[in-house]
């Protein structure tokens, strides 16, 4: 097959980020219909059967350049039946994709002061470090199902051009979950001496140190993310070009019309945090050292309802419940609609028989 003039497929896979989409679905199509042009008239000269006398074809689309190269996605399977210049068809098309977001960020204080005075030594310092890790998935799944009709051009025993009209359903969905894991911990400590009982001098050195160490973990789910149900009408024109013995490939491009419903997303959070606090005093010859605790959970469902139980304990253990109505991160279910060109997919191939 004689390749057209001026194409290189490697040039548009190493260019392909730096150009934008509908610009790359342009310059696919015009390519795919020259190849086309061309592989019809080679294959032209060595007289195979009449393309136009099968009666039926499956197909495949797919566009290979479609997500940056992350996933590859099969847009539509389709069949045909032909009966004299007319033909009806079937298509459905899916996609699933999952991806997985991973961010780490770390922080951390120092902050010593000294301050001396006579006869007397004052230390204060304040540190702190913390990590937190974030991990985002998201997945997402289409699928669509259009039935319409054909009415076909023979132009060649190996080409022919078609126009028609389709009815479908489209449906889409998605989830996301926002995991967070963290901990923290910091101490401040407050040191002073000084002398008494003169002449001969006592130091009394007094200490107050605080340490926090802190753990905690949040959860944000969102269902029906993205989720949408639309109607679509269209028409449409497209080629078929017979490769060998039935082989064809094809191009096509429509106008649609589609109306939209998103549905509105549930979105609930979670979490908990526990932490554990340190005090210690030293006076003198005298020291305490007391320790407190702190346990956490919550949850706030879709309605945005949230209740959060707290446990602590120092001297006493004493737990709390709190139920409260907070601010609902849920959206309200919306409707779309409009007209769009489109060509779809950049890819078909199929097999009449």
């Amino acid at each position: 097959m004689t390749q057209a003039k001026g194409f290189d497929l490697t040039t548009v896979l190493k260019n392909h980020s730096r150009i934008r989409p509908n610009l790359i679905m342009k310059k696919l199509i015009l390519t795919t219909i020259v190849a086309l042009a061309v592989s019809s008239y080679a294959m032209a000269q060595k007289g195979s059967e009449d393309f136009s006398q099968k009666k039926n074809s499956i197909e495949i689309g797919f566009n290979p350049f479609s997500n940056n190269f992350e996933t590859f996605r099969i847009d539509e399977l389709k069949y045909r039946h032909f009966f004299g210049n007319s033909a009806i068809r079937v298509r459905l098309g899916f996609g699933f994709t999952s991806k997985k977001a991973t961010n780490n960020e770390n922080g951390g204080t120092f902050d010593p002061i000294i301050t001396p005075a006579p006869n007397t030594t004052n230390t204060t310092s304040n540190t702190s470090n913390s990590k937190e890790e974030t991990v985002t998935t998201t997945k997402k799944s289409e699928f669509n199902i259009f039935a319409g009709y054909e009415y076909h051009f023979n132009i060649s025993r190996h080409m022919n051009l078609y126009a028609g009209a389709e009815i479908g359903f489209e449906m889409a969905g998605g989830s996301e979950k926002i995991e967070t894991t963290g901990s923290s911990s910091s101490n401040y400590t407050s040191t002073s001496s000084y002398q008494t009982g003169y002449p001969s001098y006592n130091t009394v050195e007094n200490i107050y140190r605080t340490t926090t160490d802190r753990t905690y973990t949040s959860l944000q789910e969102t269902k029906k993310k993205d989720a949408f149900g639309a109607f679509a009408f269209g028409v449409f024109t497209g080629i078929d070009v017979n490769i060998y013995k039935g082989l064809y490939l094809g191009a096509e491009l429509g106008l649609q019309y589609k109306h939209k419903s998103f549905k509105a997303p549930e979105i609930t959070n979670s979490g908990s945090s526990n932490s554990t606090t340190m005090r210690y005093n030293k006076s003198g010859n005298t020291s305490t050292t007391k320790y407190e605790y702190e346990s956490r959970s919550w949850t706030t469902d879709s309605e945005g309802l949230r209740t959060t139980v707290t446990t602590t304990s120092g001297d006493d253990i004493e737990t709390e419940t709190r139920t409260e109505k907070a601010m609902s991160l849920n959206q309200t279910k919306t409707s779309e609609s409009g007209f769009k060109l489109y060509a779809a997919p950049a890819l078909r191939i199929g097999w009449r028989f």
